[in-house]
């Protein structure tokens, strides 16, 4: 029963990940039946990178986006929803958003 329940899991998150357009993560043989990382698969399992992080990032940001466009794309991320600044910060960050 066990077995099942995370075989199933594992499907799923296979099927998630195989299914993904452009493909982020994995990619696959011919058949299916076999895949393997793919870079940004390395960087997302190395740095603990949420799946919906990652496709937001495929997805908004290139090769010739600015520091700004990625430091807002990142802000937004799914690792940074619960965020909350320490009361020392929060003048730190008021004032870093008033500059741009």
């Amino acid at each position: 029963h066990v077995d099942r329940h995370i075989r199933d899991l594992m499907m799923q998150g296979y099927t998630a990940l195989a299914n993904a357009a452009p493909p982020l993560c994995i990619s696959t043989d011919e058949d299916g039946m076999s895949f393997k990382s793919t870079e940004l698969g390395c960087v997302m399992a190395k740095y603990c990178v949420a799946f919906k992080t990652m496709e937001t990032m495929a997805r908004l940001l290139t090769a010739k986006s600015t520091m700004a466009e990625m430091i807002e794309c990142l802000s937004e991320a799914e690792e940074f929803l619960d965020f909350k600044p320490r009361n020392d910060e929060k003048k730190f960050l008021e004032d870093a958003n008033k500059v741009g």
